[in-house]
């Protein structure tokens, strides 16, 4: 469980064979619990990642300063998409 809380998500619960049926059910929804967290937690890396490289894409348009504004426009906008596509692969 130690590891489980320090994020090792890949990390699941056992069942023994001699355990009792309500303990090998309320382990086996908890596998399940950590399956998500787990998606969850990869999801919002991911994020976290295009986010940070498409800000730094645009910091770097707007630091070079030859950027148009529609250059940043449309750095702004594959931005938005990127995000957006990301957060609905969070809730599926």
């Amino acid at each position: 469980m130690k590891l489980i809380q320090s994020g090792d998500y890949c990390k699941r619960l056992n069942v023994r064979d001699n355990d009792d049926l309500y303990i090998k059910s309320f382990l086996m929804e908890v596998n399940k619990l950590l399956d998500e967290l787990e998606k969850t937690d990869n999801c919002r890396k991911d994020l976290a990642k295009c986010v940070d490289s498409e800000l730094l894409n645009i910091l770097d348009l707007i630091d070079k300063g030859d950027g148009s504004n529609e250059e940043l426009r449309e750095a702004v906008q594959a931005f938005h998409k990127k995000t957006r596509n990301k957060i609905v692969e969070v809730k599926e």
